[in-house]
């Protein structure tokens, strides 16, 4: 009796979870939705009710637009609780990408900013402590001189057409 009890107990969670998991899958998307027509304040509302949905969970990437949307609707402080919850509970490490990421522009002037670098500079320096360096240096040229190539396709076919001359030289 007391296993039987247990294996319903379960099933009734496992099914409430799987609830909350699908609620939180369908305010995303309509969230990513609401970005798409820039719809900014929408979008950003969607996330956090997403998070509310999964118990105030949320994937890194999740957090990451979200903290973009309340950036570009002007609203720091939801946008640095997001930035800094993946830099310093999620081990968020991709500076270059923050850094260079222009949703963010508005918040690079505020006093949280150099914390935001700091932990995440920090995350990328244990991410790579294992890294062989020079090897690391070696493939990002490689990946740089490719995406010229092809940077420079892009433009060309934009430019001129697939089929055109300009495309044939190249």
């Amino acid at each position: 009796m007391r296993r039987t009890i247990t294996i319903v107990l379960v099933c009734i969670a496992t099914g409430l979870l799987g609830q909350d998991q699908a609620r939180y899958d369908s305010l995303v998307n309509e969230a990513h939705a609401r970005y798409a027509t820039k719809d900014f304040a929408a979008s950003a509302e969607l996330y956090s009710s997403a998070f509310e949905a999964l118990g105030w969970k949320g994937s890194l990437d999740d957090r990451y637009d979200a903290a973009c949307l309340w950036a570009l609707c002007g609203v720091p402080d939801s946008a640095f609780f997001q930035l800094f919850r993946i830099s310093e509970m999620m081990g968020f490490h991709n500076l270059d990408h923050l850094t260079k990421d222009t949703d963010l522009l508005s918040l690079h002037e505020d006093p949280r900013w150099p914390r935001v670098i700091g932990s995440v500079r920090a995350n990328k320096e244990e991410a790579e402590v294992n890294f062989d360096h020079p090897l690391v240096t070696t493939l990002d040229s490689v990946f740089e001189e490719d995406q010229r190539y092809r940077r420079q396709i892009q433009e060309v076919e934009k430019q001129h057409g697939r089929g055109s001359e300009e495309m044939k030289a190249l």
